[in-house]
């Protein structure tokens, strides 16, 4: 199980995990509501850097922060919605950074990105298959990480894991459980 290599490797992980980067991700969410983050440049940069957000033109980011600025206050919207509207408007299919942006307004959800789809041994549609295919497998995937995630949070394990997090970066213990364990999944690297 995922989460006893956590708790094995806890102090390495948390030694991963920095300050500023904990800072960053409060701003994020406690300006979100209170900023127009499609015309503020300054949450847009904190946003690109903490998500590494890079190598798309300017189109795209205001393309991007208008979603997040028109939905920020929807506490319904989907992982499967903002995919299917990245993918209508810009044609490319965009799993990490919707999880992204729906992880932000919602962040009781999960970011999927490459390290957590690898922890979790997730697997990836082929990059060959027709677009739809691929954002209908990618919307069942992450409709399985939640669920995934959601279980794990409810163990003995994770709330141990949780209590170390709290024990070390107290100034954080309001961060939801799944974005805890996010940042632990994010560190964890078998190498």
């Amino acid at each position: 199980m995922i989460l006893n290599g956590l708790l094995a490797n806890i102090d390495t992980i948390l030694s991963r995990i920095t300050e500023s980067h904990l800072s960053r991700y409060d701003y994020l969410q406690r300006s979100l509501l209170i900023t127009n983050v499609a015309s503020d440049g300054t949450y847009q940069s904190r946003f690109n850097g903490y998500y590494r957000m890079r190598q798309r033109s300017r189109d795209w980011y205001d393309f991007y922060f208008s979603i997040l600025e028109r939905e920020k206050r929807n506490s319904e919207i989907s992982f499967r919605e903002v995919l299917e509207e990245v993918y209508r408007a810009k044609r490319r299919v965009e799993p990490s950074f919707s999880s992204k942006l729906v992880a932000t307004i919602r962040p009781e959800l999960p970011v999927y990105d490459r390290y957590v789809q690898g922890n979790l041994s997730l697997a990836i549609p082929r990059q060959n298959e027709p677009a739809e295919t691929r954002m209908r497998k990618f919307a069942d995937i992450y409709s399985r990480l939640e669920v995934h995630m959601t279980r794990l949070v409810q163990t003995d394990a994770f709330r141990e894991l949780k209590r170390r997090f709290d024990e070390k970066f107290s100034a954080y213990s309001h961060f939801t459980n799944v974005k805890k364990l996010d940042l632990l999944l994010w560190q964890y690297r078998q190498e």
